[in-house]
């Protein structure tokens, strides 16, 4: 006995058609329904649509660095190389996040949610699609979603949100927020000096110390300056009151110097006249003692003339000796007034160094600090100035914005009906040929051949063929199973 395997056994075409035929209507109802659900699938799911938009980004060369090293902006493939950050900078948090608050594409149920905020903005990410065009610096933004006017403004919002923080990525906060740090610690620290200065100043009653010092150096020297005129005076009275003592010591006539009476000028006159006038009568007491003896009426009356005139002439210069006693009294005055006050003023000096010294060791170091914060200054400037000039070398710019597509690019209707027929051909055809493939009843002449390994003497048709002949002639039957078998 042969024993048999259905392996072994050739297909031929009619094999093929017989199976078919055989699993006919296995393969129409999975053909059918396979088909049908694809149709229905094709119909029935939502249509998604892309909203576009196109970005240029430029990378510029900084122009001072440029000039003095020779450097010109070339596009390599480094140059495109970058480009492919910015795939992953559209997708970040700080641009989607504002994106998702503005078009409300939060459950308004689960709106307050942490959740359903990064739930909301990792659907959106899944939604764009940034890809660059071949050997440009443009990127094409793509955004899928069932409603078209939803697509276009996602787009449109986040492009916006990208060009708005893309120039400040580069940019470098820690230098200056660590200056900021520096400057706000050297400003407490010289205000807090200050502060222990001005309470000293208002406790020691001290302004300016430069300024009080210039101010009793020049009153010193004004002090100095009138009290020399006013010993020079005092010293020139001295002299001249000592001359006039001296003169009336002797009881020489008494010559009164100009300077003497420079407080009244009638009196140097008075004595003039005065003087004049003893002149005059003693030239006419002589002139009489010629004539008449000095018991003579004219005589005795010219004598008595010229001794009334000596007592107002000595009364006179003893009132400019008063007088000029008395200047030289208040000069002395004066000058030990202007000495004391200039002694107060060297005084006040020394005090107001004194001052100046405990000042300047409380305010110790705030001239160096106020140069730190000056050196502080300038270089948060200088940092401000090119975190600005470095954001000012990406440049970003929208060659096309979004738009509203009107044809959904899902589904596509022709290609899933061309994929559906295929898959149902496939499945409903090589369903049936695996059920044939695994079924080892025998069915031909043929099987009973190889599984028996015997002779085949005769073949009962089908049931089926000889209900279908029933009712004719058993002649015709028989010509009907000869002619089969």
């Amino acid at each position: 006995m042969i024993q048999y395997s259905q392996i072994d056994s050739p297909m031929s075409p009619q094999s093929l058609l017989s199976v078919v035929r055989k699993r006919g209507k296995l393969i129409l109802s999975l053909f059918l329904l396979l088909f049908l659900a694809v149709l229905i699938g094709t119909f029935v799911i939502h249509p998604v649509y892309r909203a576009q938009a196109k970005v240029m980004v430029t990378y510029l060369v900084d122009n001072n660095k440029a000039h003095l090293l020779d450097l010109y902006m070339v596009q390599d493939n480094s140059y495109y190389d970058r480009l492919n950050s910015e795939t992953v900078i559209f997708k970040m948090r700080s641009i989607l996040e504002p994106a998702v608050d503005a078009l409300g594409l939060i459950d308004d149920a689960q709106k307050d949610t942490p959740v359903a905020r990064e739930a909301a903005i990792t659907k959106l990410a899944e939604q764009l699609h940034i890809e660059r065009e071949q050997d440009t610096n443009v990127l094409v933004v793509n955004c899928d979603h069932h409603d078209p006017e939803l697509a276009a403004e996602i787009v449109d919002q986040v492009v916006s949100n990208y060009i708005a923080q893309r120039p400040s990525l580069y940019r470098d906060e820690r230098m200056y927020q660590f200056l900021d740090e520096q400057i706000a610690n050297i400003t407490a620290q010289i205000d807090a000096i200050k502060v222990k200065g001005l309470e000293y100043q208002r406790r020691e009653r001290v302004i300016a110390p430069d300024r009080q010092a210039d101010i009793l150096f020049t009153s010193i020297a004004d002090f100095d300056r009138e009290l020399t005129k006013v010993r020079a005076a005092r010293i020139s009275r001295e002299a001249n009151l000592q001359i006039i003592k001296e003169q009336l010591q002797s009881g020489n006539e008494v010559a009164i110097p100009t300077t003497a009476s420079s407080e009244s000028f009638s009196r140097y006159d008075y004595i003039n006249r005065l003087k004049t006038r003893l002149l005059d009568l003693d030239l006419e007491k002589n002139r009489l003692l010629q004539k008449y003896t000095e018991k003579h009426p004219e005589v005795q009356q010219v004598t008595s003339e010229i001794v009334e005139t000596k007592k107002k002439r000595d009364l006179e210069v003893d009132d400019i000796v008063a007088a000029e006693e008395a200047s030289i009294k208040a000069m002395r005055a004066a000058e030990e007034s202007m000495a004391h006050r200039m002694n107060q003023a060297v005084d006040g000096i020394a005090k107001l160094s004194r001052q100046q010294y405990d000042l300047g060791k409380l305010t110790i170091g705030v001239e160096d600090m106020e140069k730190v914060h000056s050196m502080l200054l300038r270089q948060r400037e200088e940092a401000r100035i090119s975190n600005s000039k470095i954001e000012n070398l990406v440049q970003v710019r929208m060659l096309e914005p979004a738009i509203i597509p009107s044809a959904p690019i899902r589904p596509n209707i022709p290609l899933y009906l061309g994929l559906g027929l295929m898959l149902a051909l496939v499945v409903s055809f090589g369903s049936a040929f695996f059920v044939e493939y695994f079924d080892h009843s025998v069915n031909t002449v043929e099987d009973a051949h190889h599984c028996l390994g015997l002779p085949i003497l005769a073949a009962i048709p089908e049931f089926q063929h000889f209900r279908e002949s029933a009712g004719r002639p058993i002649a015709t039957v028989a010509e009907t199973a000869k002619r089969e078998y």
